[in-house]
């Protein structure tokens, strides 16, 4: 659903584009067929289907216009050097990025993440750290998008505090906690115990 029309309260002139549920203000006028005309509900439909995350596809519903000349100019040759990296078979180590949008907001709020949600967020720290190498390594075909791995934090000793904690099974490992160690060897104790004292009563004449 694609509307244009005059914000309201505000100065003549002033533009509201509305994309599903998307509003932004706009600096120029642009009418409906003009969208049309130039595919844009095409367009944000295959941002959509090129998002890795239910998080970065609804964000990324309707993508925003460049503010001006020179920000055009630094997306496109962006694009531009992405599409050069894809051709000669390129491409950037995303795979592993997770949806961490509903763990975070459980985190703010003093929840504990669960072992496998953990697990999520290493593996997308790896993803991450792996596609900031990735961008680094091709800085001279691809400059622009090599300045942009800069935002992207080094995480690895959360990585690695995770992968000491967490076993590939979601499993919380024995290093993770003395306390928690000892447990486990108690309780493992115990259950030994008990089942010999089940195989015992089942070999008594009397029980039988």
């Amino acid at each position: 659903r694609w509307a244009i029309g005059p914000r309201w309260s505000a100065p003549p002139g002033s533009w509201l584009f509305v994309s599903e549920g998307y509003l932004r203000d706009m600096s120029f006028r642009v009418t409906q067929k003009t969208l049309e005309s130039l595919e844009w509900p095409q367009v944000a439909r295959r941002l959509r289907e090129e998002c890795r995350t239910p998080r970065q596809e609804t964000g990324n519903s309707s993508a925003d216009f460049a503010e001006g000349l020179s920000e055009v100019k630094a997306r496109l040759t962006e694009t531009s050097e992405a599409r050069a990296l894809l051709d000669g078979d390129q491409v950037a180590p995303l795979g592993g990025v997770v949806e961490l949008y509903a763990a975070f907001q459980h985190a703010e709020k003093g929840g504990t993440l669960t072992p496998q949600q953990l697990l999520d967020v290493r593996s997308t720290l790896v993803a991450l750290h792996e596609t900031k190498r990735f961008l680094e390594g091709n800085a001279e075909q691809a400059p622009q998008l090599a300045a942009q791995a800069s935002i992207l934090s080094d995480r690895r000793a959360l990585e690695r505090d995770i992968d000491q904690s967490i076993d590939s099974a979601g499993e919380v490992r024995d290093e993770a906690s003395a306390e928690l160690a000892a447990a486990r060897r108690e309780s493992n104790q115990l259950a030994g115990d008990l089942q010999l004292r089940l195989a015992r009563s089942l070999q008594d004449p009397e029980v039988s």
